[in-house]
């Protein structure tokens, strides 16, 4: 298999491509420390142990960081992490909210409607249409 074609099926492996030919450079450069068996095996590991929440990093970047070597956590060991927010502080992890019945929902749309009515509350309420 030529070069072009172990980078071809690098390519075609990778959840993400942009970048070709950064991807290719640095393809070139990883294909001497470790074999394309060993990179299409680890790209495998990374689509299903990746966490959600971050993307997949560039193919260049993955190349160029030898992450065919990477470790990954077990998923049951995974904490999740606290996100931080704009104002640089330490955000509190938030369950999503329950779901209401469309019984509840509309028993909120007629309170709001009663308050707005009474001239205790005005404007758009987030979340209640």
């Amino acid at each position: 298999m030529t070069r072009e074609e172990q980078f071809e099926s690098f390519w075609k492996s990778y959840p993400r491509r942009v970048a070709k030919g950064a991807a290719r450079k640095a393809f070139d450069k990883a294909i001497k420390k470790t074999t394309l068996e060993s990179m299409l095996k680890a790209i495998t590991e990374y689509v299903a142990k990746k966490p959600e929440k971050i993307d997949f990093k560039h193919p260049a970047t993955w190349l160029n960081g030898e992450c065919w070597d990477d470790e990954w956590e077990p998923a049951q060991a995974r904490v999740q992490r606290p996100t931080y927010g704009a104002n640089y502080g330490r955000a509190e992890i938030v369950s999503p909210p329950e779901p209401i019945s469309p019984e509840e929902a509309e028993r909120r749309r007629q309170m709001v409607a009663k308050l707005r009515a009474e001239g205790v509350i005005g404007g758009n309420i987030r979340g209640i249409h």
